[in-house]
């Protein structure tokens, strides 16, 4: 019923007190959905209380969501809720994160709460949930967002187990450009298409994503080397791509790191590389595989 009445003063309140009710119990996924469904009905007063009480719920969990928040609070609230989202930015910055200075809007706001309560649940193994919070953010007018939404959306499906979906899904993804959440979908998708056998659809993918940034760049990066490797007997090339990423510094080890990771990685084209009596190569492997701490 609060709801269907959200852009009133009465719904908001009641929206408001459930939020507040499911946070006190912990269920900060449900709360936040509560929340952003008080800033999308636009409520003057109550909607930048609500952007507030978002950016305080995913501060540990979803940085970007919690600037964004913050910021519109800052620039629309009244009072008191002004000077705490301003002084809550303020506290960000002194913990090095980047101080948002850009406006955000109502539309932002819900579409970045969606992907970080989409997070929360996802994590929590409710993956129907997570789907229905990405399924909004892809629909978020930021660019950004929307690819965010897209490439969280085909990897949740994935795990759903519809792959068909899924790679549509992280096509679309692909198709914004993002170099971040592009680079995500584009690995993702790489998975699906290589247990469809279609390796050499993989390969493009893999080598588009390398491209990109952040974490999903460096791991397309050690995918592919493993795809050569495996499928194609292309050893030299297997090789080349977990060394290039290593030779990238801590960072990009870092971010490779996983299940296949650059050290993973290393220690399983070593094999091939002695079977091919290149031993200086094994060697090389094994020792970069010690040194970004991989453990067998």
């Amino acid at each position: 019923m609060a709801a269907d009445i959200a852009g009133t003063r009465e719904g908001a309140e009641m929206l408001a007190e459930c939020a507040e009710a499911l946070l006190a119990q912990g269920d900060v996924a449900d709360a936040v959905d509560w929340f952003a469904r008080i800033v999308e009905g636009g409520e003057p007063e109550l909607g930048p209380h609500a952007a507030l009480r978002i950016g305080a719920a995913l501060v540990d969990a979803d940085p970007e969501a919690t600037q964004a928040a913050f910021r519109y609070a800052a620039d629309h609230g009244l009072g008191r809720v002004a000077e705490a989202a301003a002084g809550n930015l303020r506290t960000l910055a002194r913990h090095d994160v980047p101080a948002r200075t850009a406006p955000a809007t109502a539309g932002e706001v819900a579409g970045r709460a969606a992907l970080g309560r989409g997070r929360l649940w996802a994590s929590d193994g409710d993956l129907e949930a997570a789907r229905a919070a990405f399924e909004q953010a892809a629909g978020c007018p930021v660019a950004e967002v929307a690819a965010a939404g897209l490439a969280y959306l085909g990897s949740t499906l994935t795990m759903l187990g519809d792959q068909d979906a899924a790679a549509a899904v992280l096509e679309r993804a692909m198709a914004t450009g993002h170099p971040r959440y592009g680079a995500m979908a584009a690995t993702d998708l790489s998975t699906v298409l290589a247990a469809r056998g279609e390796h050499r659809r993989a390969l493009e993918v893999l080598r588009w994503a390398r491209g990109g940034e952040g974490p999903a760049a460096s791991m397309a990066a050690v995918h592919l080397g493993l795809l050569l490797a495996k499928e194609f007997g292309d050893l030299d090339g297997g090789l080349a791509e977990p060394r290039r990423v290593a030779a990238a510094g801590p960072e990009a080890i870092a971010q490779a790191q996983g299940p296949d990771g650059v050290g993973s990685a290393s220690l399983r084209l070593a094999e091939p590389a002695l079977e091919e009596s290149d031993l200086q190569g094994a060697i090389r492997l094994y020792e970069r595989a010690m040194d970004t701490g991989h453990r067998s």
